[in-house]
């Protein structure tokens, strides 16, 4: 501007400099002595109407230096007041010669060598606003932060400057000075108005700081300085400057804004904000599906239905819950709703009442849902369940425990079906070795093909079978030879002693079923089967439930939309569509051995997926 290179300038002059006085915010002036041909002179420059006040004389337009009368002093605060009105910042420039033969230990002394200053010049610099500053003070404040301004500035330029950024509204602006003495109460009492602290010190930030989280505030604060450490530390959550702060600032600090932009801090805002919405997701979805894997394991025991959830379903069921869940929901990016949404309190729950609604309602419904399936199932011909067999009702005897029938005892036995009548066999005395026990046939109603069936079972019988055609020592009478199904022939060893645990024997328990007389091992068989069916058909319906509230648990805040930004997170849609293809494969694939489930019909895939429908 001048012609000269000030970098020069600069280095010429440094080498003359003796003494130096560091700038600080509670100083406000930095200060050097220079070694000058008429003698020491000091050079001390800082904020305009604190350098004003320790002048007592200044330099004419002539360069005559000249007392500063009142009047003059009035003029200077004037021209100060109205260049920072402008939002300008205010210097001012002073000097004061010494005698040669001052003596050198006088400038070690900061406050007596500035005393008695040489006003030289005022100086007005602008430093504009960055342009996405005022939008993002905007976003902070539609976000429920309240912004503050706490600057060293001269409390005219502190006001404009806040005025342009939009952080003055209707609020109060205060000096340091004044607030600094206020007594605790009076300065609670006006906290919340105050929007601007000007000519303030780091001590003064601190209070401000220390008055606020004592008023149960959740403060950030930012600062580059050494000084601004302790207010810093204090803090909920400090922001120091990567570019212009001192290492000190960034070690009390908990976040380092790398490029001292505030569109940085808002950022740092959304992220925090979206991890906690995320963290809130997974335990919405893991509290949901815990409770309702708990809940039925409980019920279904309580009524005798077994466990219809496996060890490997379960083992499926707990990778969704946590590792799958937690990389989804927890991977999902910031978005302008949480920016909306107003700030959490130091005490908020980490379980929002609208949290436990969701976690509720979906678990009630879940619960509901699994145990209808487990109690209406059985109910259906295609999912018909028999009773569970027990090896005692398929004793050989035709009695419950094994016991034996007395003497000439005759009873009826398992006839299953309509106006079906049993026949009892008795196996003859031996002495010494076998008492006469009687035995019981297992009849069912064969209509017309009984000629067929009893020559089947009783080859050349007429009604009376050779004891050589069961390899028993003993004649059986068939009395109703119309109404025969086979034998309860129990399997004897050598010495003709009954054996208690017989396979193949029919079924001596009319209550176990009424469609049939079975084999035990067929009658375990077809409950196995019929069981498997069930707890399949369970197991399916419950992932598909879960995997339908998977993208329920994305919204927390009663969000009509569930599926807005869906596909804004490519980790969510991945794993989505990874749970989704890993289900049909464990459940139609040669995999559903190993979870013990079995292929489902279209059918029931519909109904799995109408099911999960209904969640939403």
């Amino acid at each position: 501007l001048l012609g000269t290179d000030y970098r020069a300038v600069r280095e010429a002059r440094s080498k003359t400099v003796t003494r130096m006085h560091q700038f600080n915010s509670d100083r406000k002036r930095s200060s050097v002595v220079a070694a000058e041909e008429r003698g020491p002179v000091l050079y001390a420059k800082g904020a305009a109407e604190i350098v004003l006040r320790m002048c007592t004389s200044q330099v004419e337009a002539s360069g005559a230096v000249v007392d500063m009368s009142h009047e003059a002093r009035d003029q200077h605060e004037k021209h100060i007041t109205e260049m920072a009105s402008r939002g300008l910042r205010t210097l001012a420039i002073a000097s004061r010669e010494f005698s040669p033969s001052e003596n050198s230990a006088t400038f070690d002394d900061a406050e007596a060598c500035e005393a008695k200053l040489t006003l030289l010049a005022l100086v007005g610099i602008k430093d504009p606003v960055r342009q996405e500053v005022p939008s993002a003070v905007k976003t902070c404040q539609n976000a429920g932060i309240n912004v503050r301004m706490v600057t060293g500035d001269n409390i005219y330029t502190a006001q404009h400057i806040a005025r342009e950024c939009g952080i003055l509204t209707d609020g109060t602006a205060m000096e340091g000075p004044a607030f600094r003495k206020m007594s605790d109460e009076d300065r609670k009492a006006a906290l919340p108005k105050l929007q601007v602290l000007a000519r303030s010190t780091p001590s003064d930030k601190y209070l401000l700081v220390s008055a606020l989280k004592e008023m149960g505030e959740v403060v950030a604060v930012t600062g580059d300085g050494t000084n601004d450490a302790p207010a810093l530390k204090v803090s909920d959550v400090g922001l120091s400057m990567g570019i212009t702060g001192t290492e000190v600032a960034k070690e009390a600090s908990d976040i380092v804004i790398l490029d001292d932009n505030f569109n940085s801090i808002v950022a740092s805002v959304s992220w925090g904000r979206c991890v906690f919405s995320n963290i809130r997701k997974f335990l919405q979805f893991q509290l949901t599906i815990n409770g309702v894997a708990l809940v039925v394991a409980t019920l279904s025991a309580v009524t005798q239905r077994g466990m219809p959830l496996n060890v490997m379903q379960l083992l499926w069921v707990n990778l969704i819950m946590d590792s799958l869940a937690a990389l989804a929901l927890a991977t999902e990016r910031p978005n302008v709703e949480l920016l909306q949404e107003k700030p959490h309190g130091r005490d908020a729950s980490l379980i929002s009442r609208n949290m436990w609604k969701h976690i509720m309602v979906q678990a009630t419904f879940q619960v509901a849902v699994l145990m209808a399936v487990l109690w209406v199932a059985p109910e259906l011909d295609r999912y018909s369940l028999p009773k569970s067999p027990d090896r005692d009702d398929f004793n050989c005897l035709g009695l419950r425990g094994g016991d034996f029938l007395a003497a000439d005892e005759t009873r009826p036995m398992c006839c299953v079906g309509a106006n079906i009548n049993a026949t009892a066999y008795t196996l003859p005395e031996v002495p010494g070795v076998q008492e006469e026990v009687t035995f019981g046939e297992c009849c069912y109603d064969c209509g017309d093909d009984c000629d067929a069936e009893r020559e089947r079972l009783l080859p050349g019988s007429d009604g009376e079978a050779e004891v050589e055609d069961f390899a028993l020592p003993w004649m059986g009478k068939v009395e109703h030879p119309t109404r025969v199904c086979s034998l309860l022939v129990p399997e004897l060893n050598d010495a003709l002693e009954i054996v208690d645990d017989v396979e193949g024997v029919c079924c001596c328990d009319p209550k176990w079923s009424d469609k049939r007389c079975v084999p035990y091992h067929d009658a375990e068989h077809e409950y196995e089967h019929a069981n498997l069916a069930i707890n399949s058909l369970v197991f399916n319906v419950f992932i598909a439930m879960e995997l339908f509230n998977f993208i329920n648990a994305r919204k927390i805040n009663d969000e009509l939309n569930i599926f807005k930004g869906i596909f804004t997170s490519p980790v969510f849609s991945g794993v989505l569509f990874v749970i989704l293809v890993s289900q049909v494969i464990i459940m139609e694939s040669p995999l559903n051995s190993f979870f013990k489930v079995q292929g489902q019909t279209w059918e029931e895939w519909l109904l799995a997926i109408g099911i999960g429908f209904l969640g939403w």
